[in-house]
């Protein structure tokens, strides 16, 4: 009986093993399209701004309006809470060459790093040219989002990308992120990527030299 019982979990647990293996590696890519979330971050980013912009003006006629402005917020915190949208957000600013929204995916601490890592006082160039490495010289294509796995209580999430270039080579990159309270509110989080931009280049570059 003993025996019969030690087969019945070693296959349960075999089973479960390759649920695990075909749950998180079997994933039909999902692209992203780059052309499509480059115009839509731009449309975002001068919709809040002229938004913003409206609400403050108010200062000049009377109280400003702070649920206007909150209401703004939210709706992008809201779209940030979900990974994929981080990372929509992060090859947009790449597609859009926009070194600011770029650096804005990731959490500070760790961009901060990134930039300092390099003896220069022109951090800009440093993230331009961390742009030019991920791209590959404009040469990026495509991007499918592989998958997607939360941990930490959805605090953390562990995603995987494949990138296409224009001379065929392909990368799989995995991208960590987490939780972060916004400027305004702690409770209020978003996504940001957590993976050093080193890191990525790394990976890209041991891909693509094969």
């Amino acid at each position: 009986m003993n025996v019969i019982r030690l087969l019945s979990l070693a296959l349960f647990i075999i089973s479960l093993m390759i649920g695990g293996f075909y749950l998180y590696n079997r994933v039909d890519p999902e692209p992203i399209e780059l052309k499509e979330v480059s115009n839509e971050l731009q449309n975002d980013i001068e919709r809040i701004g002229s938004r913003e912009e409206k609400a403050y003006q108010w200062i000049y006629t009377e109280d400003i309006d702070y649920a206007y402005l909150e209401e703004i917020e939210r709706e992008w915190i809201e779209k940030y809470q979900k990974p994929k949208h981080m990372v929509e957000y992060l090859f947009a600013a790449i597609t859009l060459d926009d070194i600011e929204l770029f650096v804005e995916a990731f959490e500070p601490g760790v961009i901060s790093q990134d930039l300092f890592l390099v003896d220069t006082i022109d951090k800009e160039k440093v993230a331009k040219d961390i742009i030019t490495r991920i791209t590959r010289n404009d040469k990026l294509s495509e991007v499918n989002y592989l998958s997607e796995r939360l941990t930490n209580h959805h605090y953390e999430a562990k995603v995987e990308v494949q990138l296409l270039y224009e001379d065929d080579k392909k990368v799989r990159l995995p991208l960590e992120m987490r939780l972060f309270g916004t400027s305004h509110h702690d409770d209020d989080e978003v996504f940001y990527i957590t993976t050093s931009a080193w890191d990525i280049i790394d990976t890209i570059e041991k891909q693509t030299s094969e």
